[in-house]
């Protein structure tokens, strides 16, 4: 079987595959537009260029998580667990951690 070609006028462009077919199929409802274009972009992309891509999702979805916990952490709600776990870990300075305390 051939690789998949990307984009219109390639070989093999019309080439039936079932599996990804159904695959697919099971993902059209509820894949949205740019989903579909950014998975048409990576396959018109040497193998090289779509691991780049997909290390840039990865430090996106990073960043993303990030900026989610500095945002709960500037919430100006009160955390006294949260302020008393940061207290005690202040004062307890810069020594390793001793297994039989955990």
């Amino acid at each position: 079987m051939q690789p998949h070609a990307a984009g219109p006028g390639r070989e093999g462009e019309n080439e039936f595959k079932p599996l990804e077919f159904f695959r697919i199929c099971d993902y059209l409802t509820v894949m949205s537009s740019t989903t579909t274009e950014i998975i048409q972009v990576c396959e018109a992309l040497p193998p090289d260029k779509q691991s780049e891509l997909a290390d840039f999702a990865r430090f996106l979805l990073a960043r993303q998580d990030d900026e989610a916990w500095e945002r709960r952490l500037a919430y100006p709600q009160a955390r006294p667990r949260l302020d008393a776990f940061l207290r005690d870990s202040a004062t307890e300075g810069d020594e390793p951690l001793d297994p039989k305390r955990l």
